[in-house]
């Protein structure tokens, strides 16, 4: 039986943050050379994240060992309320 991984929503976010720089930058927009501080203002992502997520080319990947520790995050937050 294949489980479903569902997006946390990142794609969309990110997506749209970069859609509105590139907007704002025109043609000086370098995806190789976007300003993370500034995607961290607008999307709220950490710019730790941000900077794996740019040396991945803003490919986000969701493996079954990822989401086991999501999960396993998850259900000690809730135990903590």
């Amino acid at each position: 039986m294949m489980k479903e991984i569902q997006s946390n929503g990142f794609e969309a976010i990110i997506a749209q943050a970069i859609e509105e720089m590139k907007v704002e930058q025109g043609k000086k927009f370098s995806l190789e050379h976007i300003n993370l501080a500034e995607l961290e203002r607008r999307t709220g992502i950490s710019r730790g994240k941000l900077r794996r997520l740019k040396k991945n080319q803003f490919q986000i990947a969701l493996t079954a060992s990822w989401d086991r520790n999501m999960q396993s995050r998850s259900s000690r937050r809730i135990r903590s309320f």
